[in-house]
């Protein structure tokens, strides 16, 4: 079904300090892939753990982005590397130095054997990574307050991924305080404007229930 309508949401990060920046390269660093089913995307999420380095850094200081479907395991058109951009990661991580690290030729029996048994496999990404890949798959409000009210579930995903707990999260366009309620409940601090009294009041209220 078409849109009638888009609306983007535009996220601004004010005085972020380097100890304490959030990991948003679309890559969870905190749920591991079961080692024992999926070797191979397990290996590659393990070896970017290793390189400790976002991927478009990686890109970046290889001179190209090869490596997509290799690091980005948890998607449907994951495959192996080449054995040529593996030496390549050997010459320039180390890779070899890490205490998983295995063959080519080994990796490569592992992968022919995966393939057989798990052809076209998905992961659920939301699981392993960060990445919002459709809003299209938030469920809508089932309670309209306003116009453009956004569903809390999409403002809690935009606030876990752009901030730590204790953050503060301002929202200059408040309408109906979704954004404070996804706020509150992931331990934020939350400011928020809004013009219209109305659309003040049911924010508060909302936001107040939450507390």
């Amino acid at each position: 079904m078409p849109l009638n309508f888009t609306e983007n949401i535009a996220i601004f990060i004010h005085n972020e300090k380097a100890n304490s920046k959030r990991i948003f390269n679309n890559i969870s660093q905190s749920i591991e892939i079961d080692k024992s089913v999926h070797f191979c995307r397990w290996y590659a999420q393990q070896m970017l753990k290793f390189i400790n380095k976002p991927r478009r850094k990686i890109h970046s200081e290889l001179g190209h982005r090869k490596l997509e479907f290799w690091f980005y395991y948890t998607g449907e058109h994951f495959g192996i590397l080449s054995e040529v951009l593996y030496n390549q990661l050997i010459d320039k991580y180390q890779i070899n130095k890490w205490k998983d690290f295995v063959s080519y030729s080994h990796l490569k029996e592992i992968w022919n054997n995966e393939k057989k048994n798990s052809s076209g496999i998905k992961l659920e990404g939301s699981k392993y990574s960060n990445t919002l890949n459709n809003v299209l798959n938030v469920a809508k409000e089932n309670i309209y307050l306003h116009p453009t009210q956004k569903p809390v579930e999409l403002m809690e995903k935009l606030v876990l991924m752009y901030s730590n707990e204790g953050c503060t999260v301002l929202d200059c366009f408040m309408g109906s305080g979704s954004t404070g309620v996804a706020a509150i409940r992931n331990n934020r601090n939350f400011l928020g404007c809004e013009l219209d009294k109305k659309y003040f009041d049911i924010a508060v209220s909302r936001i107040e229930n939450e507390q």
